[in-house]
């Protein structure tokens, strides 16, 4: 019989964590307001869009992406071609991942307000509605794949196509953020309690990549009208994903530096 892990308790705080945060959300009155009118922590709501926080989640989205790319082009965690190419797997398909989520925030950005109702019935340009559908997809598949790392092609496109719809045709603008972390947290964290090859690394990965993602999203609907709108509202959350890919990464790196050539 396998111990349970540190990592393993990571993920079920995850997880008890998508709960919490539906419950609160639907029956309870503890998010803020404008949190809970927008479904975002916006900033410089009275500023031209290109300053507001969904277009400042892209530009940070797109710098951090780089960033991911050229680590995981030219750095190497390990001597071990195997070993290299599974610590590495995280910061390379979120080097995809992170870039897509901002093209989804730019393409919210030109909303001049979040609509209660889904996308489809939101945009009046059907060529828009055309448009959107094909980033949200790409969007989809992207965060898919970089959540269920254990997965496959069928599995990651057959989810992509669900969501998609599901946000296209269903869930109300100004619910997307929640419907995304819920469905990604839930993905990536069974996905990781399904590996059969848990070591130290699944427990880091665990700790500094998943939990704190949780944890920010709670941040920003609890306080955003505290004072997380004051330091870039929603661009904070979408920051820290790429932050923890590199702190993983600078942890590992440190762990193996003495085993790499």
């Amino acid at each position: 019989m396998n111990m349970i892990r540190i990592g393993d308790y990571c993920h079920g705080v995850v997880l008890l964590s998508q709960f919490g945060f539906l419950y609160s959300l639907l029956f309870t009155d503890i998010f803020s307001k404008s949190f809970i009118e927008d479904g975002f922590c916006i900033s410089n709501k009275g500023s031209h869009f290109l300053y507001q926080s969904h277009a400042l989640a892209f530009y940070s989205d797109t710098v951090f992406s780089l960033i991911l790319f050229l680590m995981y082009k030219y750095t190497r965690l390990s001597s071990d071609i195997d070993l290299n190419n599974k610590l590495m797997k995280p910061v390379q398909v979120n080097a995809v991942a992170v870039f897509s989520h901002g093209l989804g925030h730019l393409n919210l950005s030109f909303m001049e307000s979040m609509s209660d109702k889904p996308i489809f019935y939101s945009y009046k340009n059907t060529y828009f509605k055309v448009f959107s559908i094909c980033v949200l997809y790409q969007f989809w598949y992207s965060l898919i794949k970089a959540a269920d790392l254990n997965g496959n092609l069928l599995r990651w496109r057959v989810n992509s196509v669900i969501h998609t719809l599901m946000a296209t045709l269903m869930v109300p603008i100004n619910y997307s953020f929640t419907y995304v972390q819920t469905v990604l947290m839930f993905i990536g964290s069974l996905s990781e309690l399904n590996e059969t090859d848990k070591d130290v690394y699944y427990d880091i990965k665990a700790g500094i990549i998943h939990l704190p993602i949780t944890m920010i999203g709670y941040i920003e609907a609890v306080y955003c009208d505290s004072f997380v709108k004051k330091y870039g509202g929603h661009l904070i959350y979408d920051t820290t994903i790429p932050v923890s890919v590199i702190l993983y990464y600078t942890v590992l790196y440190f762990i193996n530096k003495d085993k790499t050539d």
